[in-house]
């Protein structure tokens, strides 16, 4: 019987079209970090060649004779990325397939916030934000800080959708707190690319509240003019709606 995490590369060719499959750099750029991922039969990898795959570039079929190595932490997040590099390329009913069908192997200590991530992203995604915030609410206990900062970045932008601007405002502050708290676990990268959507998200919520022509301009220039930004195709949707009201 093949590995679980070999069927769950396979099933994640079947969610993502080879089409709609993000390039190697996209990959590497979105989800860097090394792995277990090595090819078969072919020994200890290197230090370079590890640097240079990641769990993203064998998942989209970048190496599809890649396998990922039976570890539980791993397995997790493999599910993690495959949800959610379906769900950008709007393949919603294939994701939920795929979640109830693997949701089993998700490891106990984690399957809480895996699983319930996983439907509150795809609920949102699909515009059902009610139902996205009953599942963040579900979920009781995140032991991994590599868990807790996409829960936090999802329950922010569900309470911007709910108009919930007073819990919104809170989340902000206690997630800024978080950040500062954490620095040291978090790549500089990142670090700055979460900042940034905050810094965005702030003036977007500050925006909805006193409906500034001028300010929105200047956010939307600003948010297309920095690279480095988590959520920034949500944040230029969100600026473009408040222009069209």
């Amino acid at each position: 019987m093949l590995p679980l995490c070999h069927l769950f590369a396979t099933s994640a060719r079947e969610v993502i079209p080879r089409y709609q499959r993000g390039p190697k750099e996209e990959a590497k750029r979105c989800f860097r970090g090394k792995t277990a991922i090595q090819p078969r039969n072919a020994g200890k990898p290197s230090r370079e060649w590890l640097q240079t795959v990641t769990i993203p570039q064998a998942m989209l079929g970048v190496h599809n004779r890649f396998v990922l190595s039976w570890r539980p932490y791993e397995t997790n997040f493999f599910f993690f990325i495959i949800v959610g590099k379906s769900i950008i390329v709007l393949h919603f009913v294939k994701t939920e397939k795929f979640i109830e069908q693997y949701k089993g192997a998700i490891s106990p200590d984690n399957s809480d916030v895996v699983i319930n991530y996983c439907y509150a992203r795809l609920a949102f995604n699909k515009g059902e934000f009610e139902k996205a915030l009953w599942h963040l609410n579900a979920i009781k206990t995140i032991r991994h800080i590599q868990y807790k900062l996409p829960v936090r970045d999802l329950t922010l932008m569900t309470f911007y959708e709910l108009d919930m601007l007073n819990q919104s405002a809170y989340q902000i502050d206690s997630y800024r707190h978080f950040l500062n708290n954490n620095k040291g676990s978090l790549s500089e990268e990142r670090f700055t690319r979460i900042l940034n959507f905050l810094k965005f998200y702030t003036r977007l919520l500050k925006i909805k509240e006193k409906r500034s022509m001028k300010e929105i301009v200047r956010l939307k220039e600003d948010i297309e003019s920095t690279g480095n930004t988590l959520e920034k195709f949500w944040l230029l949707k969100k600026t473009g709606e408040l222009t069209d009201e």
